[in-house]
């Protein structure tokens, strides 16, 4: 099995791996407003209750909506349809980055700190988010998808070219084929 048939079966299985592993993980920290102790927002309450958010958050609530098209990507990757996949995926990469977007749009670039958790903080004068390590990871799945869908798909378009007796792996281009008319009369002179 070479290098470019292993691709489209270990990464799906490492997308969904990082997606497991977003939920596991801590998402994001909010405090301000009327939460002045702060809330934590594990991953799997964020996969769960997110699309709630929407009448309340506005334009960035549409971030839950990249958990279904990534799962609409991993479906057109398995059906092998590596195009459309990178096409569902970098959308929903562009819906995952709302949250930065946004985050840098109110507050600047923010700060890093890594204690209690690692996170990336945007404080403001009357709030403070923090983005943490299952926000990433998360991400990460989106982007990783968006990668191997890209991979995948110019792989087959080179390939589509590749002719169909391939011998030991080795890829050779198609060569032209020229139709060969027999004449009636049985002589032996060809007609290209």
């Amino acid at each position: 099995m070479s290098r470019a048939d292993t691709l489209p079966i270990l990464g799906p299985i490492a997308v969904l791996s990082l997606f497991a592993a977003s939920c596991a993980l801590p998402a994001g920290y909010y405090e301000g407003k009327y939460l002045e102790e702060g809330v934590e927002s594990p991953g799997w309450w964020m996969l769960a209750v997110g699309w709630m958010a929407l009448p309340l958050a506005g334009v960035v609530a549409m971030t839950w909506f990249a958990n279904p098209l990534l799962f609409v990507a991993l479906w057109s990757f398995r059906r092998r349809k590596y195009g459309g996949s990178a096409v569902w995926a970098g959308i929903a990469l562009a819906l995952s980055l709302l949250p930065t977007a946004r985050c840098v749009a109110e507050s600047g670039p923010g700060g890093f700190h890594l204690q209690p958790e690692p996170a990336w903080v945007f404080p403001t004068p009357w709030n403070r988010t923090e983005l943490r390590s299952g926000y990433f990871t998360w991400v990460a799945s989106h982007g990783f998808m968006y990668f191997i869908g890209v991979v995948c798909w110019m792989q087959s378009r080179r390939t589509a070219g590749v002719a169909e007796n391939d011998v030991d792996g080795e890829h050779e281009p198609a060569k032209p084929r020229h139709e060969t008319i027999e004449p009636v009369d049985g002589s032996d002179d060809e007609v290209r």
